[in-house]
């Protein structure tokens, strides 16, 4: 059996290039979290890869990729043609998402899909019925950034369709009303191969991901400031509507660190070196049944003390093995912050490998691979 994976996965060094040249980057939690279930499927079978690249990231002014292949450690990727054309978005990308499907296909293999892509599920939903297919759904498309009520409609009339699927939550599987074989995995964590050690910002907390108000990055932002510390920094990196703020910032508190768009290497380290990594993300209802945070499963495999606000799913996964702020208002956050800095760093090693522990045992790489294959193998 092979896995043909279908996705906007694209290379990791081409998406992270792609980023830093656009003016406005994409989100990399998705294009992160499925290069991380390849390499992980990977060691187990055979795997190749469709790719729907992404335009914005991928290549400054372009109005078109041509297909072509590459491999990227060790696995075969084939890139269809994309264009911003209406007509090729509709009615061409499928056909050809198809059309490279079947120049690899064998009677035995297993298609596995993102369902959040409209040109995926579209081209597959009705298409290879002697193939087993599996829809991978890692969040609610209502809660795309980039989607909107038609992007979210479209695909919601192509879901009862779907009869196999992955998905990161319990509620996920509520928007297949006719499914028959399903398998839950919150998620997927890959080894970081750093540690600890102090380096030019130490001591400091890190935070990394999306920047919106709307996680509550300038609650965070405003909380380390009021504690007035003489020697703990703030590290950030990553993108979104606050980046020109944290900029300023920076420029003006000589203890605040914004880093912009840094590769996934750097990252590592960097929450491999930090006093604590944190998490001020809001949690309201919808993201509390339809989100896991991919980023809190990525902190864990630093063996940093964690410290973030609480929802259902964080609390399932990491128990007491992590620290939590009463609340994401300003003053919880602060006070949270106090409590973390005050730990031992005896105290701060056992909660950090408390984390890692209860994670890996959950969802190293090699688990997920396992639970997968038997899942389709069914």
């Amino acid at each position: 059996m092979k896995i043909i994976y279908v996705t906007t996965c694209i290379n990791p060094k081409r998406f992270f290039q792609g980023n830093k040249e656009n003016k406005k980057a994409l989100n990399p939690s998705g294009q992160n979290f499925h290069f991380k279930m390849i390499k992980a499927l990977k060691s187990k079978c055979d795997i190749e890869v469709i790719s729907i690249p992404p335009l914005s990231p991928y290549l400054t002014n372009r109005l078109y990729i041509p297909r072509f292949e590459e491999e990227v450690e060790g696995i075969k990727f084939h890139y269809v043609h994309v264009s911003y054309s209406k007509i090729y978005k509709f009615v061409g990308l499928r056909h050809n998402i198809r059309k490279e499907i079947k120049k690899i296909i064998m009677p035995d293999d297993v298609i596995i899909y993102d369902g959040l892509n409209r040109p995926a599920t579209f081209a597959l939903v009705d298409a290879f019925p002697k193939h087993k297919k599996v829809m991978i759904l890692t969040d609610d498309p209502a809660n795309l950034t980039y989607g909107g009520k038609g992007y979210t409609k479209s695909l919601q009339k192509r879901y009862p369709k779907v009869e196999n699927a992955i998905a990161l939550t319990p509620h996920l599987f509520t928007l297949l009303p006719n499914i028959k074989n399903k398998l839950q995995i919150e998620g997927i964590m890959n080894e970081n191969p750093f540690s600890f050690e102090p380096n030019k910002y130490s001591p400091y907390i890190f935070l990394g991901g999306a920047l919106f108000s709307r996680y509550g990055v300038d609650t965070l932002l405003n909380a380390f400031l009021e504690l007035e510390h003489p020697t703990l920094n703030l590290v950030l990196c990553g993108q979104g509507d606050l980046v020109e703020m944290l900029n300023k910032c920076a420029q003006r508190y000589h203890h605040v660190h914004f880093l912009g768009l840094i590769s996934n290497e750097e990252i590592l380290k960097l929450e491999a070196g930090a006093l604590f990594n944190v998490n001020p993300r809001p949690i309201d209802a919808s993201v509390d049944i339809n989100s896991v945070p991919s980023k809190l499963i990525e902190y864990a495999s630093s063996k940093r003390p964690i410290i973030s606000t609480k929802n259902n799913i964080i609390e399932s996964l990491f128990g007491n093995h992590i620290s939590y702020f009463k609340g994401d208002d300003l003053e919880s956050i602060k006070e949270g912050l106090k409590e973390m800095i005050s730990l031992s760093e005896e105290k701060a090693i056992n909660k950090g490998k408390e984390a890692y522990n209860a994670i890996k045992s959950r969802l190293d790489s090699e688990i997920v691979a396992s639970k997968i294959l038997d899942f389709l193998h069914q």
